[in-house]
């Protein structure tokens, strides 16, 4: 989770950059320079609030030992991971834990396209 907080801060430095590279340009341009310099602070305003917002949330979740144990990510669908409603990882799951769904048990054929 500590790497995902890294990479966010990151972008949000990068976007930081970029908007303030942006603003510099604008200053020496004449043609769109107002539109340019708006863009730009809109940037420059939205890059520091998400790294505001992101320093917050690492503290918080820091200050509450999220980042004290490995961090797994599932995706989650009504409960069940998504993987887990393939009808391919369903057998596989019934073999490995003891039940059916071994290779006598799937539909005739099945061997064919391999």
């Amino acid at each position: 989770m500590m790497f995902q907080v890294d990479t966010a801060f990151a972008l949000e430095l990068l976007a930081l950059i970029g908007a303030t590279a942006l603003l510099l340009a604008a200053k020496r341009a004449e043609k769109f320079a107002g539109f340019a310099k708006l863009i730009s602070f809109l940037g420059i305003v939205l890059s520091i609030l998400g790294m505001v917002c992101t320093a917050y949330y690492a503290f918080r979740y820091r200050s509450e030992g999220y980042f004290d144990k490995p961090y797994i990510f599932t995706v989650r669908h009504e409960g069940k991971g998504e993987m887990m409603e393939c009808p391919m990882m369903q057998k596989m799951m019934e073999k490995k834990m003891g039940g059916e769904g071994g290779p006598e048990t799937q539909p005739e054929g099945h061997q064919s396209h391999h």
